[in-house]
């Protein structure tokens, strides 16, 4: 799977809408407005749009935040979510 960095979220609402309808048990949230949603087979561009951030879907708003690929990742934060990162980006969907 890829899992994606979605953060600086202007409408957090609206992002957290799109992410409970298209990546149900598939995201988490890291912080205020900073999601983690991971996916099969999918664009940076797709992801931005499901989530209101990219192209108008199925005409609802769209709002301004950055989604960008985790293709290498360093830190320190909680350790679930290092170890949900690590599987996700182990599994094949």
């Amino acid at each position: 799977m890829q899992v994606f960095a979605v953060f600086a979220v202007k409408d957090r609402t609206r992002v957290q809408k799109g992410l409970d309808e298209h990546y149900e048990n598939q995201y988490r949230a890291v912080e205020d407005g900073a999601y983690l949603p991971a996916t099969k087979d999918e664009t940076t561009r797709e992801v931005a749009t499901k989530i209101g951030l990219g192209d108008e879907l199925e005409g609802r708003e769209v709002t301004s935040g950055i989604v960008v690929p985790v293709t290498s990742y360093w830190g320190r934060g909680d350790p679930n979510m290092w170890e949900w990162l690590a599987v996700r980006r182990r599994s094949n969907g």
